[in-house]
């Protein structure tokens, strides 16, 4: 995860100096910041502005503010876990609650077609040829975006 911090004075000068800043450098976002104002110690008072990142979820950073999240104990499979689950399903989680975050973890999936048609197909296992003929995989999707929550890459279950 990295940063291109700024100015506001600079950018509005016309100077886009700054410089990428890895988040992994940094113990805390107070060491962070430290090294934010120590790039930019040619202004009296530099008021920061990130004007690019890398690998950061846009609900965790903003042009003028960064998330403490981002400096956490996950590694980085939670991370991504958590991330995708505070921006798609509940913006008020935190890193704290990634155990339960996982135990609503379906799976990672590439799309969410087979994977609803992988859970119909396990149901439909042991039925009858003609129940199977007969299965409408369409409805079956509808009905398994009423109780999941589908991210990028994971199925949460809503329950």
């Amino acid at each position: 995860m990295e940063v291109y911090v700024g100015t506001y004075e600079k950018y509005n000068n016309g100077s886009l100096f700054g410089k990428w800043l890895d988040l992994a450098d940094f113990e805390d976002k107070a060491d962070f910041y430290r090294a934010c104002l120590e790039l930019h110690n040619d202004e009296e008072d530099p008021e920061l502005m990130f004007q690019d990142w890398e690998d950061i979820p846009d609900e965790m950073i903003g042009e003028c503010w960064i998330s403490d999240e981002l400096w956490n104990d996950l590694d980085e499979e939670d991370f991504l876990i958590f991330s995708e689950y505070k921006k798609f399903v509940d913006n008020s989680v935190k890193p704290c609650d990634i155990d339960e975050i996982k135990e609503k973890l379906a799976c990672n999936i590439e799309d969410w077609n087979d994977y609803a048609d992988e859970m119909a197909d396990e149901q439909l296992e042991n039925c009858e040829e003609w129940i199977q003929l007969c299965f409408d995989y369409e409805k079956w999707r509808l009905h398994m975006s009423y109780d999941h929550y589908f991210t990028d890459n994971y199925v949460f279950r809503a329950f």
